[in-house]
């Protein structure tokens, strides 16, 4: 939604009234939301939108990305650069898409309803997925090393959070505390299973591969130590065929790919400079 300028009779700078249109291209139907509830969500800070299993829209509500707000209430113990609660507040809204429709004909549309998770100043929701009408998402404390992972069924009335496991850590894409950098998360399909594979840098050049699986049984694999260039970072991991990919930067729109294995840190391929590189699994 934009506001969109236009200049009246007199050549006066005014503005349209802030305005959501829903469109569905298969039904070839648009639904408009009211002049009230768009002046509404007008003021909601929504950074992220995804139709998950074609049933349900997902709004992400937050100021701030999850590391962000994380090192800033750390660095902040004391409150003294807190701007407002509303500034730190992450929440997730899940609408089934058929019952927004209904209500914005009615003018009934009720985000609070569908809210599902909301921090302020204690947790940040890193991640999360929707899968088989369950919502997944992992929830990781300001003021203690523990990172959770619930589970919460769509389809039941009281939408109760269902704990899978507790980790005493904390699980964060890019914090400034951390000695580690995500590369890769997702949701093991049809399990209760979530995946992180992570770089943990122990110097500028050494750095160990681990992946992490969160689920009712906790299950951590290390793999071999790498030692990788100054400007060189892992970017990728495939567990299925064995090998992790890096990047390292030569100059501006000129890098250089290579693919390792995993078991013994052979180089299996490496690429000329370029600025970017399409591959699948098992590329070699």
């Amino acid at each position: 939604m934009k506001l969109m300028l236009y200049f009246d009779k007199n050549n006066k700078l005014e503005m349209f009234e802030p305005l959501f249109i829903f469109i569905d291209i298969i039904a070839k139907k648009y639904y408009l939301l009211s002049s009230r509830l768009s002046k509404k969500i007008k003021h909601i800070n929504v950074v992220q939108v995804h139709l998950f299993d074609s049933k349900y829209l997902f709004f992400e509500i937050n100021n701030l990305g999850s590391s962000e707000k994380h090192d800033l209430l750390v660095n902040n113990k004391e409150g003294s650069d807190i701007v407002s609660t509303d500034h730190f507040t992450q929440k997730h809204i899940i609408y089934p898409i058929e019952q927004l429709k209904v209500d914005i004909l009615k003018d009934t549309v009720d985000f609070e309803k569908y809210t599902f998770t909301c921090t302020q100043f204690d947790a940040v929701l890193p991640f999360y997925f929707i899968e088989n009408d369950n919502y997944y998402y992992l929830k990781t404390y300001v003021n203690e090393n523990k990172s959770e992972f619930y589970k919460i069924n769509l389809l039941e009335k009281n939408n109760s959070s269902h704990l899978i496991c507790t980790i005493r850590e904390k699980i964060l894409e890019n914090s400034s505390y951390t000695n580690y950098k995500i590369i890769k998360v997702k949701k093991i399909d049809k399990k209760d299973v979530l995946y992180i594979a992570r770089e943990i840098v122990e110097n500028q050049e050494i750095s160990i591969i681990e992946a992490l699986y969160l689920g009712k049984k906790i299950v951590t694999k290390n793999y071999n130590t790498f030692k990788f260039n100054k400007k060189e970072r892992c970017i990728d991991i495939c567990e299925s065929d064995g090998y992790l990919v890096t990047m390292e930067y030569l100059e501006p729109n000129n890098t250089i790919f290579k693919f390792f294995s995993l078991y013994d840190k052979r180089l299996l391929l490496q690429t000329e400079p370029c600025s970017n590189i399409l591959y699948f699994n098992n590329p070699l």
